[in-house]
């Protein structure tokens, strides 16, 4: 049995530097003029997101679209995020609804949400109605990003007319044990929107260790992984591109067994069913551990976590990004 699906990704590089106003860390920096940035960028995005959905059941933008990012990090002006992030429903979940329902395709494209008085980094997926399916929230936030971002709560995988997907932002499938939550949760394709490259090694071994299709949505450098670590299309060197091409999901991910292997003759259908019912879960708490033995290698590191030690080290970033010119 096949499963063909079509599947397409963006690989977008966002201008380098910025326009007046809109560094953060320069004297002449508006909110007002950070704002319209963020909305153009955004738009960028969305021109290119219809464009990719021609023809593709599922499209896969990069992590923050609107390229909020720096402002993840201003741990003194925590408002600049919060006033610039959308909220979902919102403006941008509405606009990559038209597009959805009008290419009768699924869409996943991230961005910093806002609700109350919180902001998390995260993709929605859209439907083919033009409805958010679900929404997937950044669980293991970058270096500093949790000074002013909420981390996410739950692994996300979301039912949909082409399989289950799954979302991984960012640093997110970096982690093993998110990789293994997301097949256990029973995934069959994985969208990765994310502004950290992977790299081969590491997007090659979760596709094949899990049994999923991976679309990896980066600045620089996107892929689509089959479920047998095979590169389907690699962006590399190409400042805008779409990658898109025809998936199986449901190829086998190993060769058959002959037919007097064991395997074969208990009735296992691949690696991934063989690997999910032999599993031993009493035996994995130190996965769960929040001090795990593995720390002990660490002792020597202090990470800064208080308030007073957390405001130290964002003016020493400050003073770096600013550079000696400041300085009188």
């Amino acid at each position: 049995m096949t499963e063909i699906r079509s599947l397409a990704v963006i690989q977008l590089v966002s201008p380098h530097g910025r326009r007046g106003g809109t560094d953060p860390f320069a004297e002449d920096f508006s909110p007002r003029a950070a704002l319209v940035a963020a909305k153009e960028r955004a738009e960028a995005w969305l021109e290119v997101i219809d464009q990719a959905a021609q023809g593709a059941q599922l499209v896969v933008a990069t992590e923050d679209i609107s390229d909020l990012g720096i402002y993840a990090r201003l741990l003194e002006s925590p408002s600049v995020l919060r006033s610039s992030a959308d909220t979902i429903p919102g403006r941008l979940s509405e606009a990559l609804g038209r597009i959805a329902k009008r290419r009768n395709t699924h869409i996943i494209a991230g961005y910093y949400e806002r609700e109350a008085r919180r902001v998390f980094n995260s993709a929605v997926l859209i439907g083919p109605k033009g409805r958010p399916l679900g929404i997937s929230r950044k669980l293991l936030l970058s270096p500093g990003e949790e000074w002013v971002v909420a981390a996410g709560a739950g692994v996300a995988v979301f039912p949909t007319a082409i399989g289950s997907v799954g979302i991984a932002i960012g640093d997110d499938l970096l982690h093993a044990e998110i990789g293994a939550a997301l097949a256990r949760l029973g995934a069959d394709i994985v969208a990765w929107p994310t502004r950290v490259d992977p790299g081969d090694l590491i997007a090659r071994a979760r596709a094949v260790d899990h049994g999923y299709t991976i679309l990896i949505a980066h600045p620089g450098r996107s892929r689509i992984i089959d479920r047998r670590g095979a590169v389907l299309a690699d962006g590399a060197g190409r400042p805008r591109v779409v990658l898109k091409t025809e998936v199986d999901i449901a190829l086998p991910d190993e060769e058959p067994p002959p037919p007097s292997d064991p395997s074969a003759l208990l009735g296992y259908g691949d690696r991934r069913e063989r690997l999910a019912r032999r599993r031993r879960p009493e035996l994995l708490d130190v996965l769960l551990a929040k001090e795990p033995p593995e720390l002990d290698r660490y002792r020597s590191h202090r990470i800064p976590r208080k308030p007073g030690e957390l405001r130290l080290v964002y003016r020493r970033m400050v003073d770096l990004l600013r550079g000696p010119a400041t300085h009188g």
